[in-house]
């Protein structure tokens, strides 16, 4: 419908992706390689303080039992404090799940590739965006605390805001316009128009990979999920400009 006209340059991107990544796996090339992707261990940074615990008893509980689920007096036992600590370090429970949700983006950020700054214009991006997203596609399959409590809190309709929500609205916004300076600078003049709605593109693949990870464990190396996913995002018509 007219509604969902501005939908359709992503789905034909998205249907020639999926033709690209098809012809790929049916060719069985070689550049496909199973590896192993080693990230460091995801640390929240000093729990030893108060504010630390509450922070990773808050998405510990969540992850158990939802936003909704996580009361404050669930949170203080899980993190043995007394309820009266949550008050001290924060101003409800809204905001101490918009503390959870920036801290566990900045200790995953810490272990994803720079996308910053964007690379030159004769930079292969056939060749280096798989590499960029081998640490992206192998956290997905921690299920990164920040995208979990995120996730429950976008998806209700809500009326009231929320704190959280609008942090992980903010964090999700930088990671586009970070995907979209690098896709950017990487496909020059030529195709640098497209470069938002590429990043677009990822960022929707990047959900789908977190559901399908909660849902049912994938068993495909993320080297070669990688390799696909870029395949896919950098597809037809605009894959004779970023062959050099």
């Amino acid at each position: 419908t007219d509604e969902y006209a501005e939908l359709d340059p992503l789905r034909q991107r998205l249907a020639d992706g999926l033709a690209e990544v098809a012809e790929h796996l049916c060719k069985q090339d070689p550049a496909v390689v199973p590896e192993t992707v080693e990230l460091p261990p995801v640390t929240y940074e000093g729990r030893s303080s108060s504010r630390e615990k509450l922070v990773a008893a808050a998405l510990e509980v969540a992850a158990e039992s939802g936003y909704e689920g996580a009361s404050i007096s669930r949170i203080c036992a899980a993190a043995e404090l007394p309820a009266s600590s949550v008050y001290w370090h924060f101003t409800n429970k809204d905001d101490l799940f918009s503390a959870a949700v920036d801290d566990s983006y900045r200790a995953w950020i810490s272990t994803q590739s720079s996308w910053q700054p964007p690379p030159s214009a004769d930079c292969d991006c056939a060749t280096e965006l798989p590499l960029m997203l081998r640490p992206l596609v192998a956290s997905l399959r921690r299920l990164p605390p920040f995208l979990r409590i995120g996730l429950m809190l976008v998806l209700p309709q809500r009326s009231e805001p929320l704190p959280g929500r609008d942090r992980f609205l903010a964090v999700r916004r930088q990671s586009r316009d970070d995907f979209t300076g690098w896709f950017r600078g990487a496909l020059g003049d030529d195709g640098s128009a497209h470069a938002d709605e590429m990043a677009a593109l990822l960022l929707v693949i990047a959900d789908g990979l977190l559901f399908a990870e909660a849902l049912d464990s994938a068993d495909m190396p993320p080297a070669t999920t990688s390799d696909l996913l870029a395949r896919l995002v950098t597809a037809t018509p605009f894959h004779t400009q970023i062959s050099h």
